[in-house]
């Protein structure tokens, strides 16, 4: 899997909403490999953020973790960083995404680019 890295300096965001760095897009991982997550929000009631795997942009999604992640309120002055494994029952994809969006407000949300993910 490739090595996440992202500028710090893009971790801020004046506007509401949510803003994905990494994935970055066109990166490949295989079923069973750890993903580095990196978004700044700003939304004072968010809630926490929900992320979700998407195989392609039909995809309801799944989402990647049981609790909610990130600030209840994002002020957009820096990046939360997680990381999330790729579960044996995520499809498989070339045109994957990640979803994060507000646990309060569906509608402060943000895709990444799309990314493979392989089968094991």
């Amino acid at each position: 899997s490739s090595s996440a890295s992202y500028n710090s300096e893009d971790c801020t965001l004046s506007e509401k909403g949510v803003k994905i760095l990494l994935p970055a897009g066109d990166e490949e991982y295989k079923i069973g490999d750890s993903i580095t997550i990196v978004f700044v929000a700003n939304y004072a009631n968010a809630n926490g953020f929900k992320v979700l795997y998407k195989a392609n942009a039909d995809d309801q999604g799944t989402q990647l973790f049981a609790n909610s992640i990130g600030d209840e309120a994002p002020d957009g002055t820096e990046c939360t960083e997680v990381k999330a494994l790729l579960k044996e029952e995520l499809t498989p994809s070339t045109e994957a995404f990640i979803h994060v969006e507000a646990y309060l407000a569906g509608k402060i949300r943000a895709n990444s680019n799309t990314f493979t993910v392989k089968a094991k």
